[in-house]
């Protein structure tokens, strides 16, 4: 359970970084 919030955490994060990675292409992130 504890693990399953922090996922979702982590997912959020991902789309922030996804959406600011998007020129860097040292990103692992790719824009979509």
């Amino acid at each position: 359970s504890n693990k399953r919030k922090n996922a979702a955490m982590l997912d959020m994060i991902a789309q922030h970084a996804i959406r600011g990675c998007c020129s860097d292409p040292r990103c692992r992130y790719r824009c979509r």
